[in-house]
Order: C-alpha cells, then structure tokens, then sequence
C-alpha cells in the first residue's frame, strides 16, 4: 500500500520495525527493506470511514482511538490513534497511555478473583458507601443497588464492589495476574484505587485490546504484534 493509506498502522509497523532491527525509523524508511504485516486493509478501510464521520463524535474536541486484534493469532489487524487523517507520525493515542478507568476491571479485578476462588459470577457483593481503610469509593451519580450479584456488578460497572473483590483477593496477586497479560504497572500502582483505573501511567487501548483478548483464548496472551516478516532487496 502507499505509505500514508493507513497512516497510524503503517507508523506503528515502521517504529516496530526499526526497533526490532536496532535502526531508526528514518534509516530503516531508507533501507529498501519489505515488510509484511498483519494488516487487515477492510477492517482498517471501514475503521477510517467511521473515524472520518463527523456524526459519529459530538463535537471536533472528541478524540479516540481503536485496535482491532485477531483473536488466534494475537497479530493487530487494524489500528487508529485519532481523527486526524493526513501526514506520517502523527500522534498515536492507541499506544498512549491514559487512565484506562472501568475498562481495567474485568482484568484487574474480577478476572484474578475468578482465578483464585474469590467469587463467581453469582456471588453477592455489597453495593452502598463503604470505608477501605480511608478510602471511600463511589458509584457514577452516586447511585447504589444494594446486594448485587459479581455478574451484574460488572455488567453495571459499579465501583464500589469492584473495590470490594480487589480488597479481598489482594492488589499484588491481582496485578501479577494483570501484568501477566500485558499491563504494565508503576511501583506507585500500589492502593486500591487501581481498580477503577487510578494508575500512575495507566495503560494503552493496545495493551488493553491484549489483555482482554485473553478472555476469548482461555487465559493464553500473547503480545500483539503487526510483523510477519522483514526480507532485505536481495
């Protein structure tokens, strides 16, 4: 393909590339190497066209970004890190990391409380204001349910019990469990707030889309990965 057709994957596949050669991207954009990747170009056409539609976001200031992951092989199928569409090394929020908030829950908090025993799906959490040893978690408008199963805890997304299961199976055996499926976490990552995405760093919609595609392969993570091979002009 040209080389700006798909602007964010293609800079991801020449960082990527550069890296795993020990060149700069510069050298390894000059080197006339052929690169082959894991690109779905219909997947990342229509994941462009939905970006490139102004309907689809509330006002110009929105920003997003999108990885798609094929799920048996772990190879990044498509990937977009904003709404700008034209130039090379654009900034590429799907590598960025940011608060991930709720969205580390399922890998942080209940995956691992699974894992060890802690709950199952119809476990019942409490949902109203607690106290974690000074620390006072909150539902979204302040809205509690009262008893509520693990299933309808994380369907709902609600804080406080999501607080409560990480309390009980342990923040260092819950963020061992995370890290073994691709988060990375700062030694100050060390309190309960983790478990509603209070990071130092947080994390990337890469390295999250890795994460979760290990609940669709029975736990096996593999890191995502854009190149199949590199070959020289020989």
């Amino acid at each position: 393909e040209e080389i700006g057709d798909y602007g964010y994957f293609t800079d991801y596949v020449l960082e990527e590339g550069a890296k795993l050669l020990g060149i700069s991207v510069s050298d390894f954009m000059g080197s006339g190497y052929s690169v082959y990747t894991s690109l779905d170009s219909y997947l990342q056409e229509e994941m462009q066209n939905i970006y490139m539609d102004e309907n689809n976001f509330p006002d110009d200031k929105v920003q997003s970004a999108a990885v798609i992951l094929d799920n048996q092989t772990g190879s990044i199928s498509a990937m977009i890190g904003g709404r700008e569409h034209q130039g090379m090394r654009l900034y590429n929020r799907a590598i960025a990391s940011r608060q991930p908030g709720s969205c580390i829950k399922p890998v942080l908090v209940y995956a691992p409380a699974f894992e060890k025993g802690i709950i199952t799906a119809a476990t019942v959490l409490d949902d109203y204001r607690k106290d974690f040893d000074g620390y006072l978690p909150t539902n979204y408008k302040n809205v509690y349910y009262g008893k509520v199963t693990v299933r309808d805890a994380l369907k709902l997304s609600l804080n406080v019990p999501a607080v409560e299961v990480l309390n009980e199976t342990g923040v260092e055996y819950s963020k061992q469990y995370a890290i073994n499926a691709g988060i990375e976490f700062d030694e100050s990552d060390v309190n309960l707030a983790i478990s509603l995405g209070g990071m130092k760093y947080g994390t990337s919609v890469l390295d999250l889309s890795g994460a979760y595609r290990c609940f669709a392969m029975g736990g096996r993570y593999i890191e995502p990965w854009c190149i199949d091979k590199i070959t020289d002009a020989g």
